[in-house]
């Protein structure tokens, strides 16, 4: 509790307050001075004053004396405490006639309890609850008083606990002191208790709340008890020490009990020490701090020096009594004082033992620490015992030819060391072949690139006749970095590349190849091309033999589900749908056969034409999308948007003699949260919540609507997310909206604090994450982030633009993966770090680079979900399986109307819907494929 003084003065008692009260009296004194008053006086001096009378005057006289002059210590304004609980009462009284008052002249009364206590000191407790003014008067010997106030509160009981309130334990007092035990006791169900039963060591001293005796010098373990009216029983106790003097008592602020130093270290030295029977504050000069290892150590309340002596210190202060200089408090703590522990470093790179080829560069990384927390600490390295960086971590450092011992030194700043050392070899001269790979095979007559290079940390890159090839069989092969030969003889080769230097350095590295025939494999049954039933199980039948090895067991590999089997007989059921069936071998030398057929299967072994369905249309179609939730396809097409129903029974065209759309010319088609469609025209700008029943209700908006931001008729891509809001394509951008607060951004080159959209959008998809995916008339692929929250600002960044891949189209999967259609291939995406998951072109498998779009199915094989990529290109319509992975092609010679092939979308059923052009390019119409 902090110390508040309340000071008043004068009969008046002026509760509460610190300005002097009226005063009456007679008194000398000099002094000049003004002031009203009763009496007459001469001096010199300065002062002001008030009273009862008017009085002017400079010299000798006598005048009224004054009243009492009051402060209290404690409790402090506005103190709360707990009913019963004991509290302090401390008030100091001065007077100019009789100096201090003491003992009864002092009486401490409240508002509501009345009187309290008597003197300088009380310590008792207020048991009514609530808020009282608590007053000390002083009576001097002329009657006159003065009197201080405090507010404070009384707070009703919470808890049932036994407590000494007073004195405090391990507290100090004279054999003369009546010592008075405060203790309370509040229960939660009887209240305030008073049946308190105090003891001595064992033996009664009182009873009752309060209990005021003197004890004889020793110890004394005091304990009270109260029981409340359940027979329950509660405890406090504490010890007191009876002396004939008091001591200072002290408390070490600094440093810590249990703290640890390093042998040196300047400590802070802090505490505070009181004299209770003294005569005022202890003196700077008598706090004297020692050790009992180091001996007397600094002087002073707050002061530091430095431990220098290695082990467990303990600390003392003493403070020196106030009256008996001889007499002395103390406190004490335990620390630790340790010796400087050096720091310690550890290589994590180079590995000790490491062998460098001959001219790379390595790194050079060191950790360092210090357990004394030393934090200026220098590093190093050394090689062979130079110095080579200053620094911890060294990037691209290049050692000669040679042994090495790299070191790692670190020093603290009181000169402690430590270092880590690792031995590492540098090649002089390092040999590699690049090609052929080790373990490869050839057919006899086949032409063999050998290709490699050599370096010299001496002499640099070695070409030319410092580098020979051999052949185990054949011998000498040639010389330098490239060698072509083929005639190699049948058998198994060991190929060297040596590799010298003319300085004494060298090195040769080795290979092995096979010059053998591969196996022969063939699948003897099914026929290719053959149609079976896929709800039957197929047979399988082949042969597989090696010139070498004889008969070898193969293994069954089908382009929808992966290997199913091994040996020269198997079965399984296909999924409906193309197939390639494959079944290989390798031999003993690597060498690998194969043989594959194409197998259709079908419900029921019908033609595999059945899952073709074509449909003639002479229209252009300009996008396709399926509506899950009415189970509505949706085409784009040049003379009118195109509704069919989920089986393809049955088409409506809808222009505008027969709907409200704008025009005619339909370019893009997106359904929109609340299920109306969002439509875009070529001439008629953009329509907005049209009904998906009958395409009525279009709310329609042209060139310079829509705030001025809409700055087109022709819009080519549309695109709506869950929330309702909306990116539809402009002249040289995008326009972002939100329909139902009617805000409307516009992006465009710089716009959008530089989003950087510089093209026409002519593909917009949204994804389930909110994400938007935009492919341009520049070919560019554009992610755009969206404000959330229905904002309609956005961050949009550049994926990849038409120098790098050439973007059609884009299909996001429902794992989240983005299927970007290229002119180079399919390219598959990671939707957040844009990484590249995925990349097939011819070399992968693809009839074609030219994909012009694509769609994702999930397809469940095995038990698993697979998602199936299907690819619409100038070579026909492709499935792609990167779980297996194989790519399958479906063209004409499949039954398809044409390979040529613009758009693709999955319905129900894994039903794709593809649209076609003949082979100059005109629109040719749709068709559909069931298969899986």
């Amino acid at each position: 509790m902090s110390l508040a003084v309340v000071v008043a003065m004068g009969t008046g008692g002026c509760s509460g307050c610190t300005e002097p009260a009226a005063a009456e009296g007679e008194g000398e004194g000099e002094g000049e001075g003004e002031g009203e008053g009763e009496g007459e006086g001469e001096g010199e001096g300065e002062g002001e004053g008030e009273g009862e009378g008017e009085g002017e005057g400079e010299g000798e006289g006598e005048g009224d004396p004054s009243a009492p002059v009051v402060t209290i210590q404690a409790p402090a304004p506005g103190a709360q405490f707990s009913q019963g609980e004991s509290i302090l009462f401390s008030c100091q009284a001065s007077d100019l006639e009789d100096g201090a008052l003491t003992g009864a002249a002092l009486v401490w009364s409240t508002n509501v309890d009345g009187q309290i206590g008597i003197g300088g000191q009380v310590q008792t407790a207020l048991v009514g609850a609530g808020p009282r003014v608590v007053t000390c008067t002083a009576t001097d010997s002329t009657s006159r008083t003065g009197s201080a106030s405090v507010n404070i509160d009384v707070l009703a009981n919470q808890a049932p606990v036994v407590s000494i309130d007073s004195p405090a334990d391990h507290s100090y007092f004279l054999p003369s002191d009546t010592i008075t035990f405060t203790g309370s006791a509040l229960d939660l169900e009887d209240g305030l208790l008073t049946n308190h039963v105090w003891t001595d060591n064992g033996a009664a001293l009182g009873a009752g709340p309060v209990v005021a005796t003197a004890l004889p010098l020793g110890d004394h373990v005091i304990v009270a008890t109260a029981v409340d009216g359940d027979g329950a029983a509660g405890s406090d106790s504490i010890t007191i020490h009876v002396v004939t003097n008091l001591p200072p008592s002290c408390t070490i602020q600094d440093p810590d009990p249990s703290q640890t130093f390093v042998e040196g270290d300047s400590v802070q030295f802090r505490s505070s020490c009181t004299d209770p029977d003294g005569a005022g504050a202890i003196p700077n000069a008598d706090y004297r701090w020692s050790s009992d290892l180091q001996g007397p150590l600094t002087i002073g309340q707050n002061t530091q020096t430095a431990l220098i002596i290695i082990g467990t210190h303990v600390i003392t202060v003493c403070a020196r009594d106030t009256v008996d200089t001889a007499l002395e408090g103390c406190a004490s703590v335990t620390v630790q004082v340790v010796a400087n522990t050096p720091p310690t470093a550890s290589i994590q790179e180079p590995n000790n033992g490491d062998v460098i080829p001959a001219c790379q560069s390595i790194d050079l990384r060191c950790n360092v620490s210090d357990v004394n927390g030393n934090q200026n600490l220098t590093v190093r390295w050394l090689d062979n015992g130079v110095e080579v960086a200053t620094q911890r971590n060294l990037f691209g450092y290049r050692p000669t030819g040679g042994a090495h011992q790299l070191t790692c030194e670190v020093t603290d700043s009181v000169g402690g060391q430590g270092s880590a050392s690792v031995s590492i070899t540098v090649d002089q001269v390092t040999a590699e072949i690049f090609s052929p790979a080790d373990q490869s095979g050839f057919d006899p007559g086949q032409n063999v690139l050998f290709t490699g290079a050599a370096c010299s940390s001496q002499a640099g890159a070695l070409t030319g006749t410092a580098l020979t090839w051999t052949s185990s069989i054949d011998g000498a092969l040639g010389t330098g970095n490239f060698v072509n030969r083929n005639d190699l003889a049948a058998g198994t080769h060991v190929i060297t590349l040596a590799a010298a230097d003319g300085l004494g350095g060298s090195d040769a590295v080795q290979i092995v190849i096979f010059i053998t025939l591969p196996p022969n494999v063939t699948i003897t049954s099914p026929p290719n091309g053959a149609t079976v039933d896929a709800n039957q199980t197929t047979g399988f039948t082949g042969t597989a033999v090696d010139p070498e090895d004889g008969v070898l067991i193969p293994t069954w590999s089908d382009s929808a589900v992966g290997d199913f089997a091994t040996g020269n007989a198997a079965s399984a059921t296909l999924l409906v749908g193309k197939h390639v069936v494959t079944l290989t071998a390798t031999d003993s030398a690597g060498r690998s056969g194969s043989d594959q057929i194409e197998v259709y299967a079908t419900p029921g072994g019908v033609p595999f034409s059945t899952l073709l369905d074509n449909r003639a249309s002479a229209a252009s179609v300009r996008e396709m999308i399926y509506d899950a939730t009415t189970g509505f396809y949706w085409l784009a097409t040049s003379t009118g948007l195109v509704r069919l129903d989920s089986g393809l029974g049955s088409a409506t065209t809808f222009t505008t003699g027969n709907s409200d759309l704008p025009s005619s010319n339909v370019r893009a088609v997106a359904v929109m949260a609340d299920g109306t469609l969002l439509v875009g025209t070529d001439g008629g700008g953009v329509a907005v919540a049209c009904s998906a029943s009958d395409v009525t209700g279009c709310q329609s908006y042209q060139d310079g609507d829509l705030n001025g931001e809409l700055n087109t008729n022709q819009i080519d891509a549309v695109a709506a997310l869950p929330d309702g809001r909306t990116l539809i394509s402009i002249d040289g951008g995008v326009l972002f909206s939100n329909w139902g607060t009617d805000t409307h951004q516009a992006f465009r080159d710089g716009d959008g604090g530089g989003d950087g959209i510089d093209a026409t959008a002519r593909t917009i998809v949204a994804d389930d994450s909110g994400l938007f995916w935009i492919v341009t008339d520049q070919d560019d692929l554009l992610r755009m982030t969206p404000e959330p929250f229905g904002g309609v600002s956005s961050n949009t960044q550049n994926v990849f633009d038409v120098a790098e891949q050439g973007a059609r189209s884009v299909s996001v999967a429902p794992s989240g993966d983005v299927w970007v259609a290229t002119q180079n291939g399919v390219l598959v995406l990671d939707p957040f770090t844009l990484d590249t998951l995925d990349r097939l072109r011819t070399q992968e498998g693809m009839p074609t680079n030219d994909v012009r779009d694509l769609a994702v199915d999930v397809v469940n094989v095995g038990g698993n979900d697979r998602e199936i990529g299907w690819a619409a290109t100038s070579a026909g319509l492709v499935r792609i399986d990167r779980s297996v992975p194989s790519v399958v092609t479906l063209d004409v010679s499949d039954g398809l109307p044409s390979n040529n092939l613009s758009r693709v979308i999955v319905g129900p059923s894994h039903q794709k819907l593809v649209s076609w052009l003949t082979a100059g390019g005109a629109p040719g119409g749709t068709f559909t494929y069931s298969g899986w």
